[in-house]
Formats: structure tokens, sequence, C-alpha cells
């Protein structure tokens, strides 16, 4: 702006000016990033390609900083440089266009969130669990960024099974197969990796059976009653009886007592440490058919059981002859078996027919009885007429432990004879006369 005073005669005054200039508003320059993404992971390099701003004096500052724990202080920065990452959390690039007379224009800033490089670390726990019912705590340790979800597999990652679970901890229960377990693991945009496996192993528990006589008959007899092999603690029980050996192994032998049905038990563990919920039972039935008594009448024999009878002659089996009564039809020596459940009874007293195709009337016969005994028993003899007879008892190897001479039969007779005092064993009574010769075996048990 000017002014000056004109004159109409003389020459017009000087200009006096006042003058202003006027500086364009200064615009900060454009920052174009690259990669062109908010997140990013360790270790990537970024930069940037600088545009000029406008307006000011023409001077642009272009700078740049990086965060680990805290900002670090701003740097000037080269458009195009690449700027690591590595052990940053963030970079930060900002321009701005100067003025020497007005305020500079603010700051155009262009910015990286540095996502931490992911770290699978890995998952721990306990090594083996017994089949069926368990549990065990998986813990996923050493890791850097999130855990997205948990995985399993039991054929070693041919297949997965995704578990929906972001916490550092797993329970795992009621695993039937060998399965391993890894996490997912992702910080932020980076990729995920997969921590180092756990394998929980799954242990068979036992798998109990005992392979032994069901039923058994004689009770003097020892049994033999086995289990599942190469196993610990095996502890055996029985109703009633006794265990006679192997207990501690898989293999006891065992005399029964009682009658009936009866039970034999065994627990144990797997080396694994695996046991069973309960004991595992085997029943067996105890059957002791008693001695049968045969008695006679005329030619018909009779036995004191009402079933499972087996009549012998001379010691051979008559065949059919299985009913309570028989009617002899052969002279020889008469006997009788007891079977129930396939448990045979001990032969029971013997009775001699000789007047089989005579008369009725006539019979002889011979019994001893009670077979076995205690030493104690009756030697019975039937004869028609009158005849002398001499009883003598001898022992297993042929000594006279009992004699009586002169003995008048006339019909019957009957004597009782006590060799309590003689040992166990099997013993021949002989009844002998001129014309018949009568022999009958007992035995002698435990008194």
């Amino acid at each position: 702006i000017r002014t000056r005073r004109t004159s109409s005669y003389c020459e017009n005054s000087a200009y006096t000016t006042v003058n202003w200039i006027v500086e364009t508003t200064p615009i900060a320059g454009s920052i174009v990033k690259t990669p062109d993404v908010m997140n990013i992971c360790e270790n990537e390099v970024v930069s940037a390609i600088f545009t000029s701003g406008s307006g000011g004096n023409g001077i642009d500052e272009l700078e740049y900083r990086t965060k680990n724990v805290t900002w670090s202080a701003w740097a000037a920065y080269t458009s195009g440089a690449d700027i690591s990452t590595a052990d940053r959390s963030g970079v930060e690039i900002r321009t701005r266009r100067n003025s020497s007379n007005c305020e500079n224009s603010g700051w155009n800033v262009v910015r990286w969130n540095v996502n931490p490089a992911a770290v699978a670390g890995i998952v721990s726990g306990l090594g083996s669990v017994c089949y069926g019912s368990n549990s065990t705590l998986l813990h996923a340790s050493g890791y850097t960024g999130s855990i997205v979800m948990w995985q399993s597999s039991t054929n070693n990652w041919t297949t997965i099974t995704n578990i929906q679970h972001t916490q550092p901890t797993l329970l795992v229960e009621n695993l039937t197969v060998t399965t391993k377990f890894r996490t997912v693991v992702r910080s932020g945009n980076c990729g995920q990796l997969y921590s180092m496996a756990a394998e929980i192993k799954v242990n068979p528990i036992p798998a109990p059976f005992i392979t032994g006589a069901g039923s058994v008959c004689d009770l003097e007899e020892i049994y033999a009653y086995a289990t599942e092999p190469n196993m610990v603690g095996y502890q055996w029980s029985i109703s009633s009886g006794q265990i006679i050996s192997g207990q501690g192994s898989n293999l006891v032998t065992v005399k029964w007592s009682g009658s009936g049905s009866q039970s034999i038990s065994v627990d144990y563990q797997t080396t694994f440490g695996c046991t069973m919920t309960q004991p595992f039972s085997f029943t067996v039935q105890v059957f002791t058919p008693e001695t049968p008594v045969i008695t006679l009448n005329g030619l018909t024999l009779t036995s004191s059981a009402f079933e499972g009878n087996q009549w012998f002659l001379n010691g051979m089996i008559i065949e059919g002859a299985t009913s309570r009564t028989y009617v002899a039809i052969a002279n020889g020596d008469y006997s009788c078996i007891v079977t129930l459940n396939e448990c045979p009874s001990a032969v029971s007293n013997t009775i001699t027919i000789l007047n089989v195709g005579a008369d009725p009337s006539l019979s002889f016969s011979m019994d001893v009885y009670p077979v076995p005994n205690n030493g104690l028993f009756t030697v019975k003899l039937m004869s028609p007429g009158s005849s002398n007879y001499t009883l003598t008892v001898y022992n297993a190897i042929g000594s006279v432990v009992y004699s009586k001479e002169s003995i008048v039969v006339s019909s019957g007779f009957s004597h009782m004879i006590d060799l309590t005092n003689s040992p166990t064993g099997v013993y021949t009574v002989v009844m002998q006369s001129e014309k018949s010769r009568f022999i009958r075996k007992i035995v002698i048990l435990d008194k």
C-alpha cells in the first residue's frame, strides 16, 4: 500500500509505501507406507515413500521412531529406507511442512503395530493313565502370543480333533486310547505355530479271568486255578477250603471243603499300577455224593441213593443198570456208584449173590459196612444151611491184623470188628468155609 501528496504546480511528493509478504499456508506432504497394514509381525521390514508438502517456507521435516518398551527419540528418515522391526513393538514415520512466518503444518503420521513373533511353547502333563475312568491336567508353557485352540490326535496327527479351548490348562478325562495333545499359538496376525505335543499313553487295565475246574468232586484232590500272567500284587481268596500254594502269583492250587456253590476270587494290578474295580470271582460247584449203601431182598438189590446209580457186577459196569433197584440175573459181587453232576461217589458196600437160578429161599451174601470207615465196621454174612467159617482181615502188605475162627453161620451172621488202632489204608476182609470164600475190600480213614 502506498500514498503521496500531489501538487498542482510543483512536483508531487514521493510515495510512502507499506507491504506484506504473504506466505502460502503450509501443507504437510504425504507418506505411503509399505506394507500398508496396521499390524505386522516382528522381524518384518517396513518403509515409506514420501511426497513433499506445499506452501510454507518449502522445508519438510521427515522423521521416524521405534518402540520397544518405550518410544525412541525422533530421528531423520530417508524416503524409502527400510526399518527393521526386530525386538520392536511399534514404528511411526511423520512429516510436516515448516513455515517461516506462519504456523508449521500439522504432522502427517503413519504407524505400524508390531506383534511379537509367536513362540509355540510346550505342553506337559502326566505321561500315562489307566484305561476307562481317568483324568489328567495338561499345562501349556513357554509360549508367546495367544492360544487359539488345543488339538488332539490318536494317530500321530494324521487326523486331528480341534478342541475349542484357549486357556493354558486343559483337563483331559476318560481316555481309552493313547493320545497326543498340542496347542495352536498365534501372535496377532502373524502365522500360527504348534506347540511341542504331550503324549498320554493309555495303559490297559486288568482283563481278569480264572481258569480251572468249575465243578469238583474229590475233596482230597488238589485243583489248580490260573489268571492273567505278568501282573503284580496277586491276592487270592476262596470261600471254603485252603489255598495250598501259589498265593501272590497267577497260579494257585486249592483244596476245597464243604459242598454246593463255592467261589474263588483274585485281585491284582498291572505293572503300570492299573487296578480292577473289584476282585474277579469264579464260581465252583463242589459236589460230594454220599457213598451209597446197598441192601438185598431176595434177588433185588436196592441203593440208598434215589438217583445217579450205576450198578456193577464183579467190578464191571452193568449196562443200563442205573435205577435205584436192580434184580440180579447172575451170581457174583454186586456194588453201586452214585454219580451226580459228573461227580462219582465212593464204591458202595459189596453184596455177593450165589443163588441165581436156585431156590430163592437159599441165598448167599456177604456185606461189610460202612465203607469207608474209621476202623469200626460190621461184617454180615447170609448163608443157607449151617457152615463153619473163618473171618480174617489183612492189611495192604498181606499181614493178618484180625482173625476169628470156628464161626458157625446158620442162615445169618453179623459181627462188629474194631480196628480203630490200626493205621489208615486199604484192608481185605475174608470169610472162608470149606465150600465158600467171600472177599471184601474196605478203607480205613483218619480217625
